[in-house]
């Protein structure tokens, strides 16, 4: 989920990209395009950082080994970090105060967790890739948090693309957007409307009767509930749609 570069012209030096680190998907870093490994404390350390940001050892050593006594939670943390000034010495910023990734660390995640609209080229990938999660397979309550919340972002991103696209008179778009949405998350009743929105507004009432239909059915088996107010009132605009085109068809 990176952005690639051109390759370097015959003579030219290959430009150095620095550290890379990923979150969305699995852990991985790599440094101007080699991986590196990393022992397992030492990866959950760089992840923290790269989630939480700066943070002072107590704190850092509280949140990582919670539940275990102070001491040896804060022994842990010098063995992580032992660890991986060994193995990437250079990845932490150079400080005796707050423990923090260095300033040119590129982190996956930063698109998401920023406050603001989401780079459109970087929403296109997160979306081809499926909506990778958080470090899926991790489940420190750190992560957990993180987890929902960059979730519930991308999903945002991706509907509000969606309404601008409509509103913005190009629904096909939208309705990429939505079902991008709903593929990541098929029990969200937010992007079946823009879905059901996008299909009304190109004209595609049989498509939106389908759709409906589908949407009935799934929160039903799923979830065991009735479409929300707002849900039915498009389905019934289709409904209603569909049944003037019949009855033109038949006058």
């Amino acid at each position: 989920m990176w952005i690639t570069t051109e390759p370097a012209a015959a003579g030219v030096p290959p430009q150095r990209v620095g550290w890379r680190l990923r979150l969305l998907g699995g852990f991985g870093l790599d440094r101007d395009g080699d991986p590196v490994a990393l022992p397992a404390t030492a990866q959950r350390l760089v992840a923290f950082l790269a989630v939480r940001g700066a943070s002072d050892r107590a704190r850092t050593a509280w949140s990582m080994w919670a539940g275990k006594p102070e001491e040896r939670a804060s022994a842990d943390l010098r063995t992580a970090l032992w660890r991986l000034r060994k193995a990437a010495p250079e990845l932490l910023a150079d400080s005796t105060g707050a423990l923090a990734l260095a300033s040119g660390v590129v982190v996956d995640t930063r698109a998401l967790a920023a406050r603001g609209p989401v780079d459109p080229a970087f929403l296109r990938r997160h979306a081809a890739a499926g909506c990778p999660d958080l470090l899926p397979g991790w489940y420190d309550d750190w992560v957990l948090m993180h987890r929902e919340l960059l979730r519930h972002r991308a999903l945002r991103a991706l509907e509000d693309a969606a309404a601008a696209a409509i509103r913005a008179g190009d629904p096909a778009a939208g309705l990429g957007w939505a079902l991008e949405a709903v593929a990541a998350d098929a029990l969200r009743e937010s992007g079946h409307r823009l879905v059901l929105t996008a299909m009304l507004a190109n004209g595609n009432v049989s498509d939106a009767l389908r759709h409906a239909d589908l949407v009935v059915r799934l929160l039903a088996e799923q979830l065991g509930v009735r479409p929300s107010a707002q849900l039915m009132a498009l389905i019934e605009e289709a409904r209603g749609r569909s049944a003037v085109a019949a009855g033109r068809a038949r006058g």
